[in-house]
C-alpha cells in the first residue's frame, strides 16, 4: 500500500471516529492465525499487517472485530488451526471474535480444491464441537454456519 493510501485511510478513519464518537466498530478478516496458511491462501497480508492494524485502531479509540474461519484449507487440524487463531485473537485484545464455517466460494482458492474434492467444508457436528471449545477459550464468540449449509445438503 502506498503512503499515499495510507494517509487517506487514516484521514478516512479520523473522520469517521469523529463522526460516530466512539461507537466505530472496523471489522478484520484474519481467517486463520498462521502465516504459512494465509499465504497459501493468497490472503496478502500476514499476522504482522493484522497486529499493525489493529494497533492503529486501537489508537484511534476504534473498537475491532476479528472474523476467523474455521475449516479453511490447507489445514490439517481445523479444531487446533481455530483454537489458536482464537487465542490469538484474544492475545491481540480485538474487541470482538467472530468464527464463521469456511466454505468454497466462487473463484476462490479453497472453490478449487473443492471441485476436485481435495478440500470439504467441516460437518455441521465438527463446527459445531470447535465452536463448543472456543467459547471456552473467550466465552462471548460470535458464530455462524450459514454458508456451510448448502454443502453439507450437496455431500449428504
Amino acid at each position: 500500500m502506498s503512503s499515499g493510501s495510507k494517509k487517506r485511510y487514516r484521514f478516512e478513519l479520523e473522520r469517521l471516529t469523529k463522526e460516530f464518537k466512539g461507537e466505530l466498530t472496523a471489522a478484520i478478516g484474519l481467517e486463520i492465525a498462521d502465516d504459512s496458511i494465509l499465504k497459501l491462501l493468497n490472503k496478502g497480508f500476514n499476522l504482522k499487517d493484522v497486529e499493525r492494524t489493529y494497533s492503529v485502531l486501537d489508537g484511534m479509540g476504534i473498537f475491532s472485530r476479528v472474523y476467523i474461519f474455521v475449516g479453511t484449507p490447507f489445514v490439517k487440524d481445523p479444531k487446533t488451526a481455530a483454537l489458536d487463531s482464537v487465542k490469538y485473537a484474544k492475545k491481540i485484545c480485538f474487541t470482538e471474535i467472530s468464527m464463521l464455517g469456511a466454505y468454497p466460494m466462487k473463484k476462490s482458492e479453497g472453490y478449487r480444491l473443492w471441485e476436485k474434492r481435495e478440500w470439504l467444508p467441516l460437518k455441521k457436528s465438527d463446527f459445531d464441537g470447535i465452536i463448543r471449545l472456543a467459547q471456552e477459550i473467550e466465552s462471548d464468540i460470535n458464530y455462524s454456519s450459514k454458508g456451510l449449509e448448502r454443502f453439507w445438503r450437496e455431500e449428504k
